[in-house]
């Protein structure tokens, strides 16, 4: 009796197994929609209509547009300015509408929204609990991940940009905006202070880290309106991270209001926007910029695949209708495919 009462338990133990796996694959199939692939935050029309978010999938060369919205029922607000995957959570900021809309990254589905900022840009997540939004209001606001509240902020240079986080600091670009600065700011992310700031060039724009540990920033100078003369051309700067110093200073000869700068997963090849056109440095091979374009296209927005190392690109054509995205092989780079996105395609994140 007591065999029996044992196999019966056994057998409805393995029925309870069978039902949960299936039940668990379905629901893995239903929120891994968005998964596999490529977010675009496309910014919208400058100041009106909303902004958007995409997804394209490069194995099947489709993309969904629109999917925050078809997922919440209600738009994202005004401007999208970038998309950032952290710990199974999107987090896109909207900039003009002073926040940061946080979903399921497989689904889309709204979690809530980090709210209180001035002017957003970009989230980086620090760990489990914590996470940073640069803010064009002159600082990086601390975001507490569990409640999605900002609980504190650390004063930068002038309109905070894009974040790099290496070990236990984080690299700021101080890109000015509509005003001037010249500046990386280094926060020490276990006391959220900053420990130090670099002078590299007039409006820092790009920052990566390389195969040897060096960070590099693209500048794109400065424009004087009122006096040409006190015009400054764009730089590729190279710094040591444990001194501090600035290694080398690459002129790139003309003025950019918005370089982009990417580095391949190896760490060995930069990429970079400059006068709409794109630019590749192999950094084992070569010290001097390239004086041609790689691709002869406007590029507004750049992204490199970290599993397949193919260049992602965006033209936003007349920015008032959708863009385009184009993905070239690294090697010729030759278009793979295109798709048309939102209006204005201004970054990308790459989901595996």
């Amino acid at each position: 009796m007591r065999t029996i009462l044992n196999l019966s338990a056994i057998i409805a133990a393995s029925l309870v197994l069978i039902l949960s796996s299936c039940k668990k694959d379905d629901h893995d199939e239903l929120r891994g929609a968005y998964s596999q692939g490529v977010l675009i935050s496309n910014e919208g029309p400058f100041m009106e209509g909303s902004g958007s978010i995409s997804f394209y999938d490069p194995a099947t060369r489709t993309i969904a547009n629109h999917i925050f919205q078809t997922v919440n029922n209600r738009p994202l607000g005004n401007i999208v300015q970038s998309v950032e995957v952290f710990n199974g959570r999107a987090y896109v900021v909207v900039n003009n509408a002073g926040k940061v809309e946080v979903a399921e990254a497989g689904t889309f589905e709204s979690i809530g929204a980090i709210a209180g900022l001035n002017s957003p840009r970009y989230f980086l997540g620090i760990n489990s609990n914590k996470g940073y939004v640069s803010d064009w209001g002159g600082h990086v606001a601390i975001i507490d991940l569990n409640t999605l509240a900002k609980t504190g902020t650390i004063v930068t240079g002038a309109s905070p940009d894009r974040m790099l986080l290496d070990g236990t600091r984080v690299w700021v670009i101080n890109s000015a905006g509509w005003y001037s600065d010249s500046t990386v700011t280094i926060i020490d992310t276990q006391t959220d202070t900053a420990l130090q700031t670099i002078v590299v060039g007039d409006n820092p724009s790009g920052i990566v880290k390389d195969a040897t540990g060096r960070i590099w920033v693209i500048c794109g100078g400065k424009s004087d309106w009122t006096n040409p003369e006190n015009n400054t051309t764009g730089s590729l700067v190279r710094i040591n991270p444990e001194t501090f110093n600035i290694e080398s200073h690459s002129d790139l000869g003309e003025t950019y209001f918005d370089a982009r700068l990417a580095i391949n997963a190896a760490g060995d090849k930069l990429y970079y926007t400059f006068t709409g056109g794109l630019f590749s440095v192999d950094l084992n091979t070569k010290t001097e910029m390239l004086s041609n374009s790689v691709l002869s296209r406007s590029v507004y927005a750049l992204g490199i695949d970290p599993q397949t190392g193919e260049i992602y690109v965006s033209d936003p054509l007349d920015y008032a209708q959708s863009g385009y995205i184009f993905r070239h092989n690294p090697e010729n780079f030759a278009v793979v495919d295109s798709v048309k996105a939102g209006i204005i395609p201004g970054n990308f994140s790459f989901v595996y």
